[in-house]
């Protein structure tokens, strides 16, 4: 950033600070929402990449407060999805935080859930009915799908080239 300024005129000199200050304050605000934006929109991309169903992230929120950006995602599943469960999960274990996968010993013979309108079915194996009419799914577990992971790095690496990009702006 570059501007001419007169030793000897005072006024005009604080006057170039308080409006560079109110420019890259407005240019950082600018580059933080075009990252929300662009967070979002990637969540949305590495979760359909890995097939993980839309009900899954439909409570995403991404907000910005204070030069901070707050990711919220809501959802019993998330983890499931994001790190894996069962066999499966053990044999496909998420690039970071891998956890333990099989808590239950099911190993090879998997295990039996109840499905609930029709939520669920993407990690079944067989679907049967139970005893009681309720349809039951069987799985042996899912693998790891790291959308949230894979956003994340994504986030990382683009974050100051972003924000740059609205700071050269600044004149």
């Amino acid at each position: 950033m570059e501007f001419k300024i007169n030793l000897f005129d005072i006024e005009s000199i604080q006057h170039k600070l308080i409006q560079y200050e109110k420019d890259v304050d407005k240019a950082v605000k600018n580059g933080l929402s075009e990252f929300a934006e662009k967070y979002e929109d990637k969540l949305f991309y590495n979760a359909s990449k890995y097939g993980v169903p839309y009900s899954v992230i439909e409570d995403l929120n991404v907000t910005i407060i204070d030069y901070e950006i707050h990711i919220s995602l809501a959802g019993k599943e998330l983890f499931f999805y994001e790190y894996g469960t069962g066999v499966r999960g053990q044999g496909s274990p998420h690039p970071k935080d891998p956890w333990d996968y099989d808590i239950h010993n099911h190993g090879e013979a998997g295990w039996n859930y109840v499905v609930t309108k029709g939520y669920h079915m993407d990690v079944a194996d067989y679907v049967f009915n139970g005893k009681n009419g309720e349809i039951l799914a069987h799985t042996k577990g899912m693998p790891s799908k790291p959308f949230i992971y894979d956003t994340w790095l994504w986030g990382r690496r683009s974050i100051y080239n972003i924000i740059k990009k609205h700071l050269n702006r600044v004149r």
